[in-house]
């Protein structure tokens, strides 16, 4: 039984591994081998991949409140095959994941809970 434990955390280790740098290559790519512009300021939230390294999802949240988050999401899923070019070119493994975009909506949530948490202590006060 160890075993089958000891082999499933070794693949979730190497998936970490896999998402972090892929999160450091689509960055990098994003600031100096994008040639289209996106509107506003943006930034890799969180980078996910599949066990069997053929599919990723991309997570981007805003730095500044954007109207125009959804047309940068349809950006880089236009561009995603340029983002999966640049991985395959710097991490030697056997599948390149087909990348998708996504709007982080988490970090608008926990923005939300921050202000409102800070309300209440401001409140109590």
């Amino acid at each position: 039984m160890a075993g089958v434990y000891e082999v499933y955390m070794a693949a979730s280790r190497r998936v970490q591994r896999v998402e972090k740098e892929v999160h450091q290559i689509v960055s990098e790519y994003m600031i100096s081998g994008l040639k289209v512009p996106l509107h506003g300021m943006v930034s890799i939230s969180r980078v996910s991949v599949s066990p069997d390294f053929k599919s990723g999802k991309i997570y981007v949240t805003e730095l500044l409140p954007n109207p125009d988050m959804d047309k940068n999401i349809d950006i880089l899923n236009e561009f995603a095959p340029y983002f999966q070019k640049e991985i395959n070119n710097k991490l030697r493994m056997k599948f390149c994941p087909k990348l998708k975009f996504y709007n982080d909506e988490g970090y608008k949530n926990t923005l939300v809970v921050d202000k409102i948490l800070n309300d209440l202590k401001n409140s109590e006060e």
